[in-house]
C-alpha cells in the first residue's frame, strides 16, 4: 500500500486535537496516492513508445506531484490565516487539505483515463 504522502503525515502529526476530520485527509490521501502510483504507470507506458528526448513524462509527472505538495500545503496553511490563533484554525486548514488533494486525485486520475 502506497504511503501517505509525507507532507499530509506531518501536518497531521503536527496539529492538535482536530478529530474526525482528518478522516476525510487520510481517505482523500489514501486516494490520491492510488491514483498518483496509476497516472505515473500510464506515463512510463507513454515513455516507453517516445523516443531518445521526447520521453520523459514519468519524471515531469512526479517533479509536478513534488512541488504540488508544496503548493498545497502552504495554500492551507495560508487559509488558515484566515482564523489564526482561533480555535478554527485547525478545521479550516483540515478541509483545504482534503478539498485541494481530493483536486489532483482527480486530475491524476484524468491523466491515466486518459491514456
Amino acid at each position: 500500500m502506497p504511503q501517505q504522502s509525507t507532507s499530509m503525515r506531518g501536518n497531521i502529526l503536527d496539529r492538535q486535537g482536530y478529530g474526525t476530520g482528518w478522516n476525510g485527509c487520510w481517505a482523500a490521501d489514501t486516494d490520491l496516492n492510488a491514483n498518483y502510483q496509476k497516472a505515473r504507470g500510464a506515463m512510463r507506458e507513454m515513455d516507453k513508445m517516445l523516443e531518445g528526448d521526447l520521453a520523459g513524462a514519468e519524471i515531469t509527472l512526479r517533479d509536478a506531484q513534488r512541488l504540488w505538495i508544496k503548493y498545497r500545503d502552504a495554500a492551507c496553511d495560508a487559509e488558515g490565516f484566515t482564523v489564526r490563533g482561533g480555535t478554527m484554525e485547525g478545521l479550516v486548514v483540515t478541509i483545504c487539505l482534503e478539498r485541494l488533494t481530493r483536486q489532483r486525485s482527480d486530475e491524476l486520475r484524468r491523466l491515466f483515463e486518459l491514456n
